[in-house]
């Protein structure tokens, strides 16, 4: 099996596009082979047509959206633009692998080197490409939220994903009803799970799990979630709680404790002074002048 979720699902889909391996189902050495993918930024096209305008509005963002119109971009009515006509080059389409077309260093010649070394003959990469991956038995998953809008950072910006849809959650089925149009009679196998652009709800789906496992997933409790705490949630709360109990309990003894020192000083003071009224009142008696005391020296001489 392989798989991928965001930038491993859009790898994943390149790779699973341009291989040889999961001709037919099967890896070359005849294994079974399954394709899981999860929410990819952008998508790689198998001809040089794109969902209308009328398929890509950003207020259309949901669940069931759907687009039966595809056009090739600059070519007037409601098509995309062409961005330069550079819309359908790799990655974002299966154009520019050429032998030779690429220059060298670049993604797209070490690409162009691999397809060649099967795909000999440049006249038949645009028929192969698309013919191998349709016998190949892939899966698609989308998040129902996942439709922030990609110009605002959420997922590629360039003009070649842009024309793909304005969201992952559009790109993708966008993606779906394209596979439908390139390859008539082919039914793509996708689903959605509730949430956004999380790759544990993907992971922890029933779809997920029952493709690649077979078996139910799992309820997943995500970190930033208000209705559950996750393991991590957890200990920063503890932490916090910890840190915040001991900053309590340590300004309660400092305060404790100066006030025992405060009280311990006034004790001292107070114990100080009745016992130099003491003292005054005994030199007083006695008719002695006490040590520093020009009022205790008046008295006691008896001078006015």
């Amino acid at each position: 099996m392989v798989t991928g979720f965001s930038a491993g699902a859009q790898m994943g889909l390149r790779w699973s596009i341009l291989s040889l391996q999961g001709v037919q189902g099967k890896t070359t050495g005849g294994t079974p082979l399954q394709i899981i993918l999860g929410s990819p930024s952008s998508v790689t096209y198998l001809n040089d047509r794109r969902p209308a305008k009328s398929c890509s509005r950003l207020e259309d963002q949901s669940p069931e959206h759907n687009c039966t119109s595809f056009l090739v971009p600059g070519s007037g009515g409601d098509s995309q633009k062409s961005c330069r006509r550079h819309w359908n080059r790799y990655g974002f389409g299966i154009s520019g692998l050429e032998r030779g077309s690429a220059r060298k260093g670049t993604i797209r010649s070490d690409v162009s080197k691999y397809v060649h070394r099967y795909a000999t003959d440049d006249t038949m990469l645009q028929q192969l490409i698309p013919g191998h991956f349709a016998t190949k038995n892939i899966v698609f998953q989308f998040g129902t939220t996942d439709t922030k809008d990609c110009i605002r950072g959420a997922c590629a910006d360039d003009c070649g994903a842009m024309v793909q849809g304005t969201s992952r959650l559009q790109r993708g089925l966008n993606y779906m009803w394209h596979l439908k149009d390139t390859f008539p009679g082919y039914e793509p196998k996708f689903s959605t799970f509730v949430g956004g652009h999380r790759p544990e709800l993907f992971f922890a789906g029933d779809y997920f799990n029952q493709a690649a496992f077979g078996k139910s997933g799992w309820e997943e409790c995500l970190w930033d979630s208000l209705t559950c705490f996750s393991f991590l949630v957890q200990c920063i709360v503890g932490g916090c709680a910890f840190l915040l109990g001991g900053a309590i309990v340590g300004t309660y003894c400092c305060i404790h404790r100066k006030h025992r020192e405060e009280a311990v000083r006034r004790e001292a003071e107070a114990h100080g002074y009745q016992r130099y009224l003491q003292e005054k009142n005994m030199s007083i008696e006695e008719g002695q002048p006490m040590k520093g005391s020009k009022t205790g020296t008046l008295i006691a001489s008896g001078k006015p």
